[in-house]
């Protein structure tokens, strides 16, 4: 079947995490698989509201990925206003871990040792950088709309 993931991004606001609309998919194939290899994953945050095993509850559709905010859930649906975030491994990461593995992920994408990557490499040069690209801009808008941030997700395999 392959790898299947969903995450949430979220901001500090008040002393705690609350969920933020994304215009990008956290779950998007190539974004899971370097999240996957990027860090070892440290589970789920403690103050991270989780149910059922593998469920987020949410508040607002415009919470959903982008791919399924016009996707209707069966009527009665007893998912309605929560999101997958898998069973299998489940982590985060701050937007600062985030933006800073943005030479790591380039390096994954042309199958190379981070060191030895040019330092003038530009995105242009790394085929298939699109999605990878548009996720660590929509980290970097994200930290400078909310300042602290995270990306809370998980993974199917």
């Amino acid at each position: 079947m392959g790898l299947i993931g969903n995450g949430i991004f979220q901001a500090r606001r008040d002393g705690r995490w609350v969920d933020v609309v994304s215009e990008t998919d956290p779950g998007d194939v190539s974004v899971i698989s370097w999240l996957d290899v990027f860090r070892p994953a440290r589970g789920l945050p403690a103050d991270f509201e989780f149910v059922d095993g593998e469920w987020h509850p949410i508040d607002r559709v415009e919470l959903r990925p982008p791919r399924d905010r016009q996707r209707p859930y069966v009527q009665g649906h007893p998912r309605l206003g929560h999101i997958c975030l898998g069973d299998t491994m489940n982590s985060w990461l701050h937007g600062d871990e985030l933006l800073a593995g943005r030479r790591h992920a380039m390096a994954w994408m042309l199958d190379l040792d981070e060191a030895a990557l040019p330092h003038d490499l530009a995105a242009d040069d790394v085929p298939h950088w699109h999605d990878l690209g548009q996720f660590f801009d929509e980290v970097a808008r994200l930290k400078a709309l909310h300042g602290e941030i995270r990306l809370v997700f998980g993974l199917t395999y």
